[in-house]
């Protein structure tokens, strides 16, 4: 009688932390953990720079270096045939993205195809579009928003995110979303025109488990945990999802090769979803 009573209460408690956990995450597009929106007022995006050799330098706690773009002098703009009076006031402003091209610099946020084998020009830079006073404010709102977020309510909210999944509701849709996949909480160790962020490393699953639960309860697909004990890459990563897309005939889907700093994530709800796993 006693057993039979047992099982009933156990019954019941599995069946109710599933209901309180299903109602934990927000699968809807408004949440940035499903249908990202990038900001410039939260959200860094990287050009030229090797996935792969960020991803690892993080992981050995070394620092990486926010670069801005050199801005021109008078007479670079000048030889570059830029607009001008006789009292060399410029007729235009030149964007940091400009300047970026005419010094010939990579302006494409596809990452895909870059290996920066050699250790000089790596040199754990990550490369922006901004010149440096832009770039200094950004970063000092960053970790200001971030600190904020934490004194207020314990929520950690500054992380660089390694590709995104650009997804479409069916097969006939034209409008595409783009979710983060590998996120990695970091912090600022230097501030300014030469900031430098390093891993804060706190445990947490670098995979975005949020969407992971989207794709299997809105598209019945189960996309595989990023095996990072054994040293899975994530170039390697990222073919195994590309493939998988593939073969459940998601023909569209597929791994945008981005890198974005933002403090437009928040994890609080899917950290207690993973803690409330009965199987756990």
């Amino acid at each position: 009688m006693n057993i039979q009573n047992n099982n009933k209460k156990s019954s019941f408690s599995y069946t109710s932390l599933e209901a309180v956990r299903s109602k934990l995450l927000d699968l809807s597009k408004i949440n940035n953990l499903i249908s990202f929106k990038f900001s410039k007022a939260s959200s860094i995006r990287f050009i030229d720079c090797d996935l792969e050799r960020v991803f690892s330098s993080l992981l050995k706690n070394e620092k990486l270096n926010l670069t801005a773009i050199p801005e021109p002098t008078e007479k670079e703009l000048i030889d570059a045939g830029i607009p001008h009076d006789e009292e060399r006031n410029f007729l235009e402003k030149v964007t940091a993205e400009q300047w970026a091209k005419h010094l010939k610099i990579n302006t494409n946020y596809d990452l895909s195809g870059i290996n920066l084998a050699d250790d000089v020009k790596f040199n754990k830079k990550l490369q922006t579009l901004f010149f440096a006073d832009e770039l200094s404010a950004l970063t000092k709102k960053f970790r200001q928003g971030n600190s904020s977020s934490v004194e207020e309510s314990g929520i950690h909210v500054l992380y660089l995110v390694f590709g995104f999944i650009e997804w479409f509701d069916s097969k006939d849709s034209k409008d595409a979303y783009h979710a983060p996949l590998i996120t990695v909480p970091v912090e600022f160790d230097k501030l300014g025109a030469k900031s430098t962020i390093m891993i804060k490393d706190d445990g947490s699953d670098f995979l975005n488990q949020t969407f992971k639960e989207k794709a299997e309860h809105d598209f019945g697909i189960t996309l595989p945990n990023f095996d990072l004990d054994n040293d899975e890459t994530l170039e390697s990563y990222f073919e195994k999802l590309n493939t998988l897309f593939i073969e459940n005939g998601l023909l569209k889907w597929k791994i945008k090769q981005n890198l974005c700093l933002t403090t437009r994530i928040n994890f609080s709800k899917q950290v207690m979803y993973l803690d409330l796993d009965p199987s756990k």
